[in-house]
């Protein structure tokens, strides 16, 4: 309440700046990042979905009507013939069919005609246009869709110029996020793991031999220790003086002592690994193998996925797997392109695809984060090693 009451005595700039502030804050952070590509992406279906649908009920329709116009053609030759001969008949038809594929090919070409009735699936579905809007962005550019209006294009050319530089600032910042999710998974499950075993066998080590060492020798050296004295070594002239000695004061303090040196070790271990967690695991470096596995194994998945979705075989699945998260993007393979699939089997398949895309971009950029630190410091630490790069250049 006291925090409310000083932000209304302020001014109304201030006000404004601090609220800026809190905008830009949430804007910039990983959360606001992809709320941002989402809703970008979803404008961006609806304003090419506002585009380009009616056009393309256009060119249907007129295909539609150019199609009854060649087959009336073809009854007229057939009507006008009084001696129906296959050879005259089919030099007829042959010509119109001719001007009909031609008529075909130019509308493909130029008006983005894809063989489809008026009353199948559109192309520009509001499914399908964020499928191209996602494209646009990621800047993989399929060929099977297109805008075709003016409009169109200069919606495209404009959506391009503030989304590229969008999606280039989410896959940077989605991709340090994924980066050091990755390395504090692989610290904690494979570094450090192996190193908390390690430290367990040392101390168990450790332990065994100052069980094995009489109590008093073993107060001597701690004290020793504890002065700095490192160079000084307890003299010791017998040891069955130091046993006898010693022996009831063993005897009854031994397990308080094993218990008080269990427990003074572990706490000063877990101190020690409070201290250095944060730096061992941000200077924890992933290997490259375990970059390359995870993008393999994501190709895969996605190859299977696309099997099942669309009757692909896996190795063209994979393939188209490949060239899209590549952003080479040739449109040869596009998925939701099956004449014999509904319409709401083809959207899910947009969807899938469009999902797929993201999370694959976010995955290329974590592990190009990865391999590229990796690569960097074995580079500086070759260009040391032949004395091309000094300790104060690399710091």
């Amino acid at each position: 309440m006291e925090k409310i009451e000083k932000i209304r005595r302020r001014s109304r700039m201030a006000r404004f700046r601090y609220y800026c502030r809190l905008v830009s804050t949430f804007l910039f952070s990983h959360l606001g990042l992809c709320a941002i590509v989402i809703a970008y992406s979803s404008a961006g279906a609806a304003i090419f979905q506002k585009l380009e649908a009616d056009y393309e009920n256009e060119v249907r329709e007129k295909v539609e009507r150019e199609r009854d116009l060649y087959a009336e053609k073809l009854w007229q030759i057939t009507k006008e013939q009084k001696l129906l001969r296959k050879e005259n008949w089919t030099a007829n038809a042959e010509t119109v069919l001719n001007e009909y594929e031609e008529y075909l090919f130019n509308m493909t070409k130029e008006s983005g005609f894809n063989d489809k009735d008026k009353d199948e699936a559109q192309r520009w579905t509001y499914w399908g246009s964020l499928l191209y809007a996602v494209v646009v962005i990621t800047t993989i550019g399929y060929r099977d869709r297109a805008p075709r209006t003016k409009e169109g294009k200069v919606g495209t050319i404009i959506y391009a110029v503030i989304g590229i530089p969008l999606m280039f600032v989410f896959l940077r910042n989605i991709g340090r996020f994924m980066a050091n999710c990755c390395r504090f998974l692989y610290w904690k499950f494979c570094v450090n793991k192996e190193r908390k075993r390690r430290n367990r066998k040392r101390r168990r080590r450790q332990r065994r031999i100052e069980e094995s060492v009489p109590m008093k020798v073993m107060q001597t050296a701690r004290y020793t220790l504890d002065r700095g004295e490192v160079g000084q070594v307890p003299i010791i002239t017998n040891k069955y003086v130091i046993q006898k000695d010693s022996t009831l004061s063993t005897r009854k303090n031994q397990h308080l002592h094993d218990q008080d040196f269990s427990e003074e070790d572990e706490d000063d271990y877990s101190y020690d690994e409070s201290d250095k967690e944060d730096e061992d695991y941000r200077t924890t470096k992933v290997p490259i193998k375990l970059c390359v596995a995870l993008i393999l194994g994501y190709l895969c998945i996605g190859a299977n996925l696309f099997r099942y979705l669309e009757q692909w075989d896996f190795f063209p699945s994979f393939y188209f797997c490949f060239i899209t998260l590549t952003t080479i993007g040739f449109g040869d393979m596009v998925p939701g392109q099956t004449l014999a699939k509904a319409e709401a089997d083809q959207t899910l398949t947009l969807v899938i695809c469009a999902v797929y895309l993201i999370l694959g971009m976010g995955l290329l950029a974590m592990s190009l984060t990865l391999v590229g630190e990796t690569v960097r410091n074995k580079i500086t630490a070759i260009g040391k090693r032949i004395g091309i790069i000094e300790e104060s250049d690399s710091e």
